[in-house]
């Protein structure tokens, strides 16, 4: 960027450049300072309330931030099952994917893994951390510490598939 301003004839080019990259840093900033603001901090209890079940459409996942490592919890034939929300192969962010087939979709490449251990179906081998669950009505509640990638862990049922 500096190399183009150099040659510049013009200072509106070079006013207009750096304006656009002062906005954008700001923009980029100013993301990061919201997403911030959501996390979770875990102050040693074991579970964590994180949501209603309404709050989650059927197929689809409610992202969340529990000390800086994003969860996905997907809601899915009654079931409900939280994964990391970082696909293996390329880094996509599953929680915006749905459920395909029984296996969650990353909406980047369509790689996929079984929402209730976290591993790809076979012949592929990727694996992703799982988390536990639990459900007190209608609030869902998860266990801040991840289980080994590829853990199996028995999905919570709900009474609102």
């Amino acid at each position: 960027m500096v190399g183009a301003v150099q040659d510049a004839e013009s200072n509106y080019l070079r006013i207009a450049i750096y304006l656009g990259a002062s906005i954008l840093t700001i923009l980029h900033l100013t993301a990061a300072w919201k997403e911030r603001s959501k996390d979770q901090k875990i102050d040693g209890t074991e579970w964590i309330a994180v949501c209603n079940v309404e709050e989650i459409q059927e197929d689809r996942a409610k992202i969340f931030t529990l000390e800086k490592e994003r969860v996905a919890i997907f809601k899915y034939d009654g079931k409900l099952s939280a994964v990391s929300n970082d696909c293996k192969h390329q880094g996509g962010p599953l929680g915006e994917g749905k459920i395909v087939d029984g296996c969650i979709t990353c909406p980047w490449h369509g790689y996929q893994y079984h929402p209730q251990n976290g591993q790809s179906p076979p012949p592929f081998e990727e694996k992703i951390a799982t988390y536990r669950l639990k459900l007190e009505g209608d609030k869902i509640y998860i266990n801040p510490k991840a289980e080994q990638e590829g853990a199996e862990i028995e999905p919570i049922y709900c009474n609102h598939a």
